[in-house]
């Protein structure tokens, strides 16, 4: 009985270390509006958007629309004189383990900033969450002087 006791908990002990690291805390976008801090990521792996892109968003109206759409609910102030939005959002997935991952953003020529990101997937033998998610990642940059695009690397 003892032998079979300590078997289990090797077994789980083994099976909790197998597991990957936590990921970022994710937040819900509804709990955020009502905020008056602007924090500078918003990330989640549901939403309202299907269909796998980005957008860059330079105005309020802009900001407001996303929010509306993409997550049914108001868009937390930002200040757009001093600040630009990148939305990525992975699209339908078939299981949890997905995210977008934003990179260093950097000059594009002719005259522009681009804000480089990766759709990132469960690594082989990943325990994830066997039900559809739809992942998405917003982040606030400071509005540089040219002009900001957003551009997937595989």
């Amino acid at each position: 009985m003892n032998r079979r006791l300590l078997l289990a908990a090797a077994v789980l002990a083994a099976l909790g270390m197998a597991r990957r690291p936590p990921e970022k805390k994710m937040t819900d976008p509804a709990a955020l509006a009502a905020v008056d801090v602007i924090p500078a990521e918003w990330r989640g792996a549901q939403c309202a958007v299907t269909e796998p892109g980005a957008r860059v968003i330079n105005d309020a109206a802009a900001w407001a629309a996303l929010w509306t759409s993409a997550f049914g609910t108001t868009a937390p102030a930002v200040d757009f004189k001093d600040y630009v939005a990148v939305a990525v959002f992975a699209g339908l997935k078939p299981s949890g383990g997905w995210s977008p991952e934003f990179l260093l953003p950097e000059a594009a020529a002719p005259g522009a900033v681009v804000v480089p990101y990766q759709i990132k997937g469960p690594g082989p033998g990943a325990f994830v969450t066997m039900a559809f998610t739809k992942p998405y990642a917003v982040r606030l940059y400071r509005r540089p002087a040219l002009p900001l695009r957003a551009e997937e690397r595989k």
